[in-house]
Formats: C-alpha cells, structure tokens, sequence
C-alpha cells in the first residue's frame, strides 16, 4: 500500500523537480522558499542578467495548465510585494531584470510546465 503524500510532501517534492529542471537548464539558483510575512516565493534563479521568482505547482490527480486557476491574481500580488522585499534585502540583484514564472508539474503524468513570464507587475 502506498502511502499519500500531504500537501507539504507534493510542494517539496515538486519544488526539488523544478529546481534540478532549471539547473539543468542554465539557471543558478540564488535561494529556495524565500518567505515573508505576506508571502512566499518558492525558488528564486539567476538567468543572465534576469532574475526570476517562480511559482511552483504540483498536481498530482490532473493536470491543469491554466495560469488563472494556479496563481491567481491575489497571489500573484503576494509574490510581487515578496520580490521587491527580496531585491530591497538583497541589492547586488537591484540592476537585474525581474521576471515571473510559473512551474506546473503533474506528478500522475510525469510532465512539467515551464510558464515563462507568466505575469507581471501591473
């Protein structure tokens, strides 16, 4: 018998998906579960001269692709209050470019969403 993994269990697992996805893919992680007292960003990666903050959703009964019903527009303010607490915390990243991504992983299916620029400030 398999045991179901809690909600808690799905985000970490899903977040240590995403995290070796983008390693894997030329970003540099600069820190995971970023967290104030509005919010949390689940990884925080270097790009270029771009610094992301992503979202990272694990599914594990479908999948849902849908940017709305994964990160809606409270939470997505969340995480813009939280990325700017970040860049105050942290100023040798001030002169990056900012972008937001959403990462969708289905765990039943194996696949994984990378959602670049998802949303943005405004």
């Amino acid at each position: 018998m398999t045991k179901k993994m809690s909600m808690k269990e799905k985000g970490s697992c899903g977040e240590k998906i995403a995290s070796v996805f983008l390693v894997n893919n030329g970003y540099k992680i600069v820190e995971n579960n970023f967290w104030t007292r509005i919010s949390e960003i689940d990884i925080i990666a270097v790009q270029g001269r771009s610094l992301v903050f992503f979202e990272v959703k694990t599914w594990d009964v479908l999948k849902v692709d849908s940017l709305e019903y994964a990160v809606g527009v409270q939470k997505r303010k969340k995480i813009i209050s939280a990325s700017k607490y970040f860049v105050k915390k942290r100023p040798e990243f001030i002169e990056y470019n900012i972008r937001y991504d959403v990462i969708i992983i289905s765990l039943k299916s194996g696949s994984l969403n990378h959602m670049i620029n998802a949303f943005q400030e405004g």
